[in-house]
Protein backbone atom coordinates (compact mmCIF):
# COMPACT_ATOMS: atom_id res chain seq x y z
CA UNK A 1 0.00 0.00 0.00
CA UNK A 2 1.05 3.61 -0.99
CA UNK A 3 -0.61 6.96 0.32
CA UNK A 4 0.34 10.12 0.29
CA UNK A 5 2.17 12.19 2.69
CA UNK A 6 1.39 15.69 3.64
CA UNK A 7 2.01 16.88 7.25
CA UNK A 8 2.71 20.71 9.23
CA UNK A 9 4.63 20.35 12.19
CA UNK A 10 4.16 23.96 14.18
CA UNK A 11 6.57 24.51 16.90
CA UNK A 12 6.87 28.12 19.31
CA UNK A 13 10.15 28.55 19.86
CA UNK A 14 11.24 28.61 23.56
CA UNK A 15 13.59 30.82 25.37
CA UNK A 16 15.79 28.24 25.57
CA UNK A 17 15.89 28.15 21.83
CA UNK A 18 16.81 24.78 21.05
CA UNK A 19 16.24 25.52 17.20
CA UNK A 20 14.54 22.15 16.14
CA UNK A 21 12.17 20.68 15.06
CA UNK A 22 10.59 17.14 14.43
CA UNK A 23 8.06 15.50 12.41
CA UNK A 24 6.54 12.25 14.59
CA UNK A 25 8.22 9.27 14.58
CA UNK A 26 7.72 6.32 11.19
CA UNK A 27 5.42 3.71 12.44
CA UNK A 28 6.93 0.20 12.55
CA UNK A 29 6.31 -1.17 9.60
CA UNK A 30 6.23 1.59 6.96
CA UNK A 31 8.68 3.78 4.87
CA UNK A 32 8.70 7.24 4.18
CA UNK A 33 10.05 8.66 0.88
CA UNK A 34 10.59 12.07 1.13
CA UNK A 35 10.36 14.34 -2.15
CA UNK A 36 9.55 18.23 -0.22
CA UNK A 37 10.40 19.73 2.60
CA UNK A 38 9.41 23.41 3.62
CA UNK A 39 10.26 25.55 6.82
CA UNK A 40 9.07 29.12 7.17
CA UNK A 41 9.21 31.58 9.87
CA UNK A 42 7.80 35.16 11.03
CA UNK A 43 11.46 36.51 10.97
CA UNK A 44 13.31 35.02 8.22
CA UNK A 45 15.84 37.06 6.56
CA UNK A 46 16.89 35.85 2.89
CA UNK A 47 20.40 35.50 4.27
CA UNK A 48 19.12 33.06 6.41
CA UNK A 49 18.08 29.53 5.99
CA UNK A 50 18.07 25.82 7.93
CA UNK A 51 19.31 22.62 7.36
CA UNK A 52 16.60 19.98 6.91
CA UNK A 53 17.78 16.15 8.50
CA UNK A 54 16.60 12.51 8.95
CA UNK A 55 17.01 11.43 12.22
CA UNK A 56 17.43 7.64 12.64
CA UNK A 57 19.11 6.06 15.89
CA UNK A 58 20.32 8.95 17.71
CA UNK A 59 22.39 9.95 14.00
CA UNK A 60 21.35 13.19 12.09
CA UNK A 61 21.66 12.74 8.37
CA UNK A 62 21.48 16.03 6.76
CA UNK A 63 20.04 16.68 3.30
CA UNK A 64 22.70 18.75 1.54
CA UNK A 65 23.96 21.71 3.03
CA UNK A 66 22.88 24.78 4.44
CA UNK A 67 19.40 25.38 2.71
CA UNK A 68 19.34 29.26 1.59
CA UNK A 69 16.04 31.69 2.41
CA UNK A 70 13.53 32.28 -0.69
CA UNK A 71 11.72 35.62 -0.81
CA UNK A 72 8.39 34.98 0.54
CA UNK A 73 10.05 33.59 4.02
CA UNK A 74 10.90 30.05 3.72
CA UNK A 75 13.22 27.58 2.86
CA UNK A 76 12.70 24.03 0.95
CA UNK A 77 14.27 21.06 -0.52
CA UNK A 78 13.38 19.04 -2.98
CA UNK A 79 14.88 15.22 -3.88
CA UNK A 80 14.08 11.79 -2.98
CA UNK A 81 15.26 10.38 0.20
CA UNK A 82 13.99 7.14 2.49
CA UNK A 83 13.77 6.49 5.81
CA UNK A 84 12.64 3.33 7.78
CA UNK A 85 10.65 2.90 10.85
CA UNK A 86 11.42 4.92 13.62
CA UNK A 87 12.83 7.72 11.69
CA UNK A 88 11.59 11.21 11.45
CA UNK A 89 12.25 14.68 9.72
CA UNK A 90 13.14 17.20 11.47
CA UNK A 91 15.01 21.18 10.36
CA UNK A 92 17.67 23.54 12.54
CA UNK A 93 16.86 27.00 12.72
CA UNK A 94 19.70 28.17 14.04
CA UNK A 95 18.70 31.71 13.24
CA UNK A 96 14.92 31.43 14.71
CA UNK A 97 14.63 33.85 17.73
CA UNK A 98 12.29 33.37 20.69
CA UNK A 99 8.39 32.58 20.36
CA UNK A 100 8.51 32.53 16.71
CA UNK A 101 6.32 29.94 15.41
CA UNK A 102 7.93 27.69 13.48
CA UNK A 103 6.49 25.48 10.70
CA UNK A 104 8.05 22.25 8.91
CA UNK A 105 5.80 20.88 5.81
CA UNK A 106 6.42 17.48 4.87
CA UNK A 107 5.62 16.01 1.74
CA UNK A 108 6.45 12.52 0.44
CA UNK A 109 5.08 8.65 -0.36
CA UNK A 110 4.10 6.55 2.60
CA UNK A 111 4.42 3.05 1.73
CA UNK A 112 4.21 -0.09 3.93
CA UNK A 113 7.48 -2.14 3.93
CA UNK A 114 5.92 -5.25 1.91
CA UNK A 115 5.00 -2.66 -1.07
CA UNK A 116 8.42 -0.83 -0.89
CA UNK A 117 9.88 -4.35 -0.71
CA UNK A 118 8.13 -5.39 -3.91
CA UNK A 119 8.62 -1.61 -5.58
CA UNK A 120 12.84 -1.80 -5.26
CA UNK A 121 12.53 -5.37 -6.72
CA UNK A 122 11.01 -4.75 -9.32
Amino acid sequence: MRQVYLREVKRTEPATATYYTYDRQIDAGFILVLTNLDVSWPAIAITEGGQFFIESGGQRVFLGGDVASIIGGGSCWHGKAAMGEHSRVGVYTPASATDDIIRLSIVGELWTKEAWRQKVSE
